[in-house]
């Protein structure tokens, strides 16, 4: 007779699981990605009263009889759908649209995962969580291993521009400010006659030099003439002191080139010397040592795939781009002109690792089988199962949204529903169980 008093318990304990899920589900309506929970039962086996027998030639089949002995809990599932927008406005307010977590570092070196993207750059410049756990960058594309390097802008940095010499090409010739030299043509007056010299791109310094030397001294200009150009340092010189023509920058309407205002010529005696001028092709980076090249980040960014793009008070850029066909991240320098620099172009003193600015993403075959941890986070296990690293818009990775958070992804009006019928299920055995009860109290009462 106890039999139904267990199966009873059996009930009230699963329906007051499923109650304790569903009050956690509704207390984290408003926790970041938060994602939610359900129970699902399954029957305890059975007692079997008899076995029964299949079909004769005389006689049909005979189904067993069995009695059930209860419920219990067969599995507490983690839905892991996407949950709706949330817009913040906060650059470091991070979505992500689709698959993947972000991968965070404990202090022990754990690795763990998140869906909830709400990080900020700490005093150090550090990418972190509310619980001061870093989020790791990746400068590969796809990944078993998973990087080591956590998100990192460097607050401060020497940028330095090479000197322009005679072999570098005049396109990517220019002053300190960021201004080039573009092709084209371009006038000077010697005596009182226009010169006009054309640039093209693959020319340098040293050719700008000679052909404006020789169109100077050519028949078109003065043959007699004994001015020489030539490129000292990082600097272009007209050198008159030989000569007694005049030279004059005039400027004709008809100039396409910007090469006399880029070049900043004044007066000298005798003859004329050019700004200094920079290789605006290339850059160095260096750490900051508190000189004029010293600059501090002033603005940041964070794009769909998860590179961050840092603007320093130089009013330059510093990222990372696609190296190769794979899409593994390099260093990317963009001047405050808008000029891309990358790759061979940069002298990296300063150490800044490509991961630095690229947001790692990973995914499991199996995330409901992750350890759910405090902290919106998830540890791994081997239930989960392998662990994939990529960035986002890779390896089957989804976007991220800078300025947005994911919200949580329980749905209050299902929940309620679970919550009632828990509600019923746990009344009704309850009601079984007093029933039982009664029972066994007039079983006791025929001896009496």
């Amino acid at each position: 007779m106890s039999q139904g008093l267990f199966a009873a318990v059996s009930g009230i304990t699963a329906n007051q699981a499923r109650i304790d899920v569903i009050s956690d589900n509704i207390a984290n309506l408003n926790t970041v990605a938060f994602k939610s929970s359900q129970v699902n039962f399954k029957t305890i086996f059975s007692r079997q009263l008899s076995g029964g027998s299949a079909p004769t030639p005389s006689l049909g089949g005979i189904n067993p009889m069995e009695i059930g002995l209860g419920v219990t809990i067969g599995e507490i599932g983690r839905n892991f759908d996407n949950g709706s927008v949330q817009s913040t406005g906060r650059a470091t307010d991070l979505r992500l649209q689709g698959e993947g977590f972000f991968t965070v570092q404990s202090s022990e070196g754990q690795t763990l995962l998140t869906r909830a993207g709400n990080f900020y750059f700490d005093a150090d410049g550090f990418l972190v969580n509310p619980d001061g756990l870093r989020v790791m960058g990746t400068s590969l594309a796809t990944s078993s291993a998973g990087g080591n390097v956590p998100v990192h802008i460097p607050p401060k940095l020497n940028f330095l521009t090479p000197d322009a010499v005679g072999a570098d090409v005049i396109t990517d010739t220019g002053q300190i400010s960021g201004s080039t030299v573009t092709t084209g043509t371009f006038t000077v007056n010697v005596a009182g006659t226009d010169i006009t010299t054309t640039i093209n791109s693959g020319d340098t310094l040293a050719d700008i030099a000679a052909d404006l030397q020789t169109n100077i001294n050519g028949s078109a200009g003065d043959p007699n003439s004994t001015i020489t150009v030539s490129v000292s340092g990082n600097q272009i010189e007209i050198d008159t002191s030989t000569d007694s023509e005049t030279v004059t920058f005039s400027g004709d309407t008809s100039d396409t080139s910007n090469f006399l205002s880029v070049m900043g010529f004044t007066s000298g005696a005798p003859g004329y010397t050019s700004a200094l001028l920079k290789n605006q092709s290339e850059v160095t980076i260096d750490t900051a040592d508190g000189s004029d090249n010293t600059y501090s980040v002033t603005t940041y960014s964070i794009g769909n795939d998860g590179s961050v793009e840092v603007t320093y008070s130089n009013g330059a850029k510093l990222t990372v781009e696609a190296a190769n066909p794979a899409g593994d991240k390099a260093l990317k320098y963009i001047t405050s002109g808008g000029r891309e620099i990358s790759l061979a172009g940069i002298t990296n003193n300063a150490g800044v690792d490509p991961a630095q600015l690229q947001i790692q993403l990973a995914t499991v075959v199996n995330p409901m089988g992750l350890n759910a941890e405090s902290g919106n986070l998830f540890g791994l296990n081997s239930i989960a199962g392998d662990i994939t690293y990529a960035i986002a818009g890779s390896g089957g990775m989804g976007v991220i949204n800078a300025g947005s958070l994911e919200a949580s992804n329980v749905n209050l009006s299902q929940e309620f529903a679970n919550m009632i019928l828990a509600q019923r299920g746990l009344e009704a055995n309850s009601r079984t169980f007093s029933v039982q009860d009664q029972i066994m109290k007039q079983i006791v009462n025929l001896g009496r």
